[in-house]
């Protein structure tokens, strides 16, 4: 019921950009309205969905919705690690200081 109602107020909201739904108890069966409501709202560039009943697939995918809404709004293009030559992001900042030696 909870991602319902948000979902609803997400298609008419253009000027929230900071969504915190930690503790809402939120579980997987809710998991597609939220990734879809978040999909809809492209002002949404920052989440926090911590304490809720979500897997952690769950999380990365609607990390990655909100993640794409924020280099959008920068006008910056996504384009996924695997699909480039650059570094997985965990050994960025070792890479970087490898470039510098």
């Amino acid at each position: 019921m909870f991602c319902e109602s948000l979902s609803e107020f997400l298609k008419a909201n253009v000027s929230l950009q900071c969504l915190d739904i930690s503790c809402n108890l939120i579980g997987e069966s809710s998991a597609t309205t939220l990734k879809s409501s978040l999909e809809g709202n492209k002002f949404i560039v920052s989440i926090d969905v911590c304490k809720n009943q979500l897997e952690e697939k769950t999380i990365e995918e609607i990390n990655e919705i909100v993640l794409k809404n924020y280099l959008k709004s920068n006008s910056i293009s996504y384009q996924k690690l695997g699909n480039c030559k650059s570094p997985p992001i965990s050994c960025f900042r070792c890479w970087i200081g490898h470039q510098n030696t």
